[in-house]
């Protein structure tokens, strides 16, 4: 009797053993965890013009609105004003973070940088600083890349956008 019971105290402590391992629990499996909400941002994107790009004098006030595209979605700021002939601002209220989604991307049109041969080469994301508000957090964004997104008005080579991400901590990342 007294093997009986050692035996079955052993059996359960194997079984309890056991369980631990490959369930959370012995009365059913854990509950999934709550989705983690989207922080919010108000962003200031600064187009800084590089010195001698402008090709066309003309044409140095008309720089397009600042875009940004995310997932499914696409801010586009509305306004973007002139400091001067190579300054630029902008600003957006409530950016969501993306720490765990795809990259942002931003790209403006320029059209002072245009070489009247190809479209595509207004398109620019080669001069963007971001400043996250809330954390005083900012960043020049180096990730530039083609641009070939379906909604970029002018495809080509030389259409460019710069990526970038928006962490939950405030933060800009754009590796």
């Amino acid at each position: 009797m007294k093997y009986k019971i050692v035996f079955l105290i052993l059996l359960l402590a194997f079984y309890l053993n056991a369980c631990e391992k490959t369930c959370k629990s012995v009365t059913g499996p854990n509950p999934p965890e709550p989705p983690v909400e989207p922080k919010n941002f108000t962003i200031q994107v600064k187009y800084v013009r590089p010195l001698g790009s402008i090709l066309q004098p003309d044409l140095v006030d008309k720089v397009g609105s600042a875009i940004i595209v995310g997932q499914s979605y696409s801010y586009d700021f509305l306004l973007i004003t002139k400091l001067d002939d190579y300054h630029f601002e902008s600003k957006f209220d409530s950016l969501p973070d993306n720490e765990n989604g795809p990259l942002y991307s931003i790209y403006t049109v320029d059209a002072a940088r245009w070489d009247r041969l190809h479209d595509d080469t207004a398109v620019v994301g080669d001069a963007f600083f971001i400043l996250v508000k809330e954390t005083g957090f900012e960043k020049q964004l180096t990730n530039v890349v083609a641009n070939n997104l379906p909604a970029c008005p002018y495809k080509g080579p030389d259409a460019k956008m710069a990526l970038f991400r928006l962490k939950k901590d405030g933060k800009i990342s754009d590796n």
